[in-house]
């Protein structure tokens, strides 16, 4: 940071009247990027104004509706880079979040979206975003193990504690079983595996699940195994097996690419809430496999 984005960061505080429309301009540009997340914090938390940095976060950010928006979803993944500095923003808004982020990664079928997700999640690291991102997860999973697998739930049905994130879990999972996607499916199944190991789950206990994807016919399906194989290697030496087999298999480029790169610089990620540790340290986090249609 230079003498000259931090005073711009301060006269960007202080237009208040402009200041929206300012930041919408400039969300995405490399060059006000540090000036934008500044002031940000400058707001949320040297003058510690939750009202005015919620506004600015819903308004200025999340509704910016950048160019391309819709497929890219960059407003939503900088208002992620935003809360990882604890700025304050109100519960609802800070939960919203979180929860459009874990979706994003656990339902899209775009690598390119999942990696741009993961570099969000990495700047949770050791906080308690990741805690109550993982906790998310869990109790969903816990909740829709049923309900996933029963064809008679509707959305109209779901039981009243149901939340807003579970249900649009279970309405993207049934539309995938009455679209018979079997891919998309498994995809959606290894996005909760990696999602969750991202968050500080320990996931040993799919390493079988993944090790057969990695076989499967559908190339995605194959890189996405490989990406989650590369991040619980340690301790397993099958996955490294499987792993150097892909390297030399005809599995397709980007497989053998995600491959080398995960036998050569495995991520790990933890959340440091005593909830979580209480979830792995039990039988709460077992991840139900979909029966497939």
């Amino acid at each position: 940071m230079t003498f000259e984005e931090f005073f711009a960061a301060w006269e960007l505080v202080l237009l208040k009247k402009d200041r929206d429309p300012f930041i919408k301009e400039h969300l995405h540009d490399p060059r006000w990027r540090v000036v934008i997340l500044l002031a940000v914090s400058i707001i949320g938390i040297l003058q510690n104004d939750e009202d005015g940095i919620t506004e600015i976060v819903q308004e200025a950010i999340l509704k910016a509706d950048s160019p391309f928006n819709k497929w890219l979803h960059r407003d939503l993944l900088l208002a992620g880079i935003c809360l990882a500095d604890d700025i304050g923003v109100s519960v609802e808004c800070k939960e919203d979040i979180i929860e459009q982020i874990v979706y994003l990664y656990i339902t899209s079928s775009y690598n390119s979206i999942r990696t741009k997700v993961s570099k969000v999640l990495e700047t949770w690291k050791n906080t308690s975003l990741a805690a109550e991102a993982a906790m998310l997860v869990v109790k969903a999973m816990q909740k829709q193990t049923i309900l996933f697998n029963d064809e008679n739930v509707t959305e109209a049905r779901l039981p009243a504690n149901t939340t807003s994130f579970e249900c649009r879990l279970h309405v993207h999972y049934q539309q995938l079983l009455q679209q018979n996607q079997d891919v998309s499916i498994q995809l959606t199944q290894l996005g909760i595996i990696t999602i969750l190991h991202r968050l500080g789950i320990n996931i040993s206990n799919q390493v079988n699940y993944m090790l057969s994807a990695i076989s499967n016919v559908d190339k995605d399906v194959r890189q996405a195994a490989a990406t989650g194989l590369g991040q619980v290697s340690s301790g397993h030496p099958q996955v490294i097996e499987t792993l150097l087999k892909a390297l030399f298999r005809k599995t397709g480029t980007k497989v053998r690419q995600t491959a080398t790169r995960c036998e050569t610089g495995p991520l790990s990620f933890s959340a440091s809430a005593s909830a979580v540790k209480q979830c792995t340290s039990s039988n709460l986090c077992v991840i139900p496999m979909f029966h497939l249609r």
